[in-house]
Order: structure tokens, then C-alpha cells, then sequence
């Protein structure tokens, strides 16, 4: 995605195959880090504070992190020290009534984002 995406191309250095800022799990750039880990490493979970939290898929993750617990609770645990400036989202496609997803969007104020398509070959209206 950073190659083929002409902004993030743009913030992130070029791959180097030893630079340790610029691995699969961890992407360093000006003003951030983006950091990339499983629901099922509680140590990742637990590594760093963070200001924003990304979970997809959040059906799909295991019940439990190890003996840690639950995945999303342990990275919300994270946003800690951003109290105020903090902004946690989650996705996934909604499976079965009482999911985590479900009891995410019930515990939310419920509002819904259109995200219109666009491929190739197609226009927006």
C-alpha cells in the first residue's frame, strides 16, 4: 500500500533490508511511528503508548491474548496517555449478533460513515 499510494510514498523512507525504522511491524516517519502487531501477542500489545488505535477485523481476533486477555482491552489500555487526543477505531464486517463488533457499534453513538467506492472505470456521483 505505501508503494502504490503516491502520500504515503511520499512520507515513508524507501525499504532498506537492514533499517531497523523501517520494518514490517514498524514504519518510522516525520512526526510518527506507524506500528504493526497481532491480536494474539500480548507483548506487542502492551509495547507502547499510543495516541491512535486501529483494530480490523476485531470478529476474527481470539477471545483471549495468551493469559493477558482480551486483545482490544489490552490496546486500549494503551491510549492511556492520551486521555483527550485519543482516537480508537474499529472495523469488521458484522458476523453474529452480541460480537465484539456488535457490542462496539451498541456501546457507540451509533453513527454510520459512507465511504463511496471508486475503481477504475467508475465515476463518482
Amino acid at each position: 500500500m505505501i508503494r502504490d499510494t503516491p502520500a504515503l510514498k511520499a512520507i515513508f523512507s524507501r525499504s532498506k533490508s537492514r533499517a531497523a525504522d523501517n520494518t514490517i511491524e514498524e514504519k518510522l516517519f516525520t512526526g510518527g511511528m506507524l506500528a504493526i502487531t497481532s491480536a494474539g501477542s500480548p507483548g506487542n500489545l502492551a509495547r507502547r503508548a499510543i495516541r491512535f488505535l486501529f483494530c480490523d477485523e476485531i470478529d476474527k481476533y481470539p477471545p483471549t491474548s495468551g493469559a493477558e486477555g482480551n486483545p482490544i482491552s489490552l490496546a486500549r489500555k494503551r491510549l492511556a496517555t492520551f486521555r483527550h487526543r485519543r482516537k480508537e477505531i474499529l472495523t469488521c464486517s458484522p458476523t453474529v449478533a452480541g460480537s465484539e463488533i456488535d457490542r462496539a457499534f451498541e456501546a457507540s453513538d451509533r453513527r454510520e460513515f459512507l465511504v463511496p467506492a471508486r475503481t477504475a472505470g467508475c465515476r463518482s456521483r
